[in-house]
């Protein structure tokens, strides 16, 4: 490690190890909540934000201190941490997690601004999308890349050609349902503007 650089994990740690500031991190409840059900709400965000610091802690990479406390870094972890305090499924706060852990191993001097709002970005996506659609998309860009790795002349607009008709039966799987079901998950897809139907096939 570099003099002056931080390294995430060692970040992570301290702000797990910092009650104080741990606690601010968690938003406070008003109006309507009662003492005993904010005492529950403030539990349930603690657990999900110290897990979200347990995974970073697993990022392998160090960033400069003066770009660790700049206002784009600091705002980049606040904005992650929101959209963890308001996901249930531990694990898609595992995938906000990697988000945020590839936004630490890209950023530099120079990008670090470009780099916040492609992460706001990303995060947004994320935000709107279920788990299981998340494993839809990525299934379907490995099935894409074995594809071309395979067949260099591969053409994925050929409608009911094997690559489709596997990738449906790997969908099935996935989605524990017959392979007659898949469309309408892909449907809820292309919604997304994440994928798009061709020639009759996605």
């Amino acid at each position: 490690m570099k003099t002056g650089d931080v390294s995430v994990t060692e970040l992570m740690r301290d702000i797990l190890n910092d009650s104080a500031l741990l606690s601010e991190l968690i938003p406070i409840y008003g109006g309507f909540f009662s003492n005993s059900l904010e005492r529950v709400a403030r539990a349930i965000e603690k657990r999900r934000l110290r897990f979200f610091l347990e995974e970073i802690k697993r990022c392998d990479c160090t960033i400069p201190k003066d770009i660790v406390e700049s206002e784009e870094f600091v705002h980049a972890f606040l904005c992650t941490s929101e959209y963890v305090n308001r996901t249930l499924r531990l694990e898609k706060i595992t995938i906000l997690a990697n988000v945020f852990k590839e936004y630490c191993k890209s950023i530099n001097r120079n990008n670090i601004s470009d780099n916040t709002d492609k992460l706001e970005y990303i995060l947004s996506l994320v935000n709107d999308l279920g788990v299981v659609e998340i494993k839809l998309l990525n299934l379907l860009e490995e099935f894409e890349e074995n594809a071309i790795r395979i067949n260099s002349s591969f053409k994925k607009t050929e409608p009911d050609n094997e690559y489709h008709l596997q990738m449906r039966h790997e969908m099935a799987i996935l989605l524990g349902v017959t392979q007659d079901k898949v469309i309408p998950y892909l449907v809820r897809l292309c919604r997304t503007g994440l994928c798009a139907e061709i020639s009759g096939s996605f």
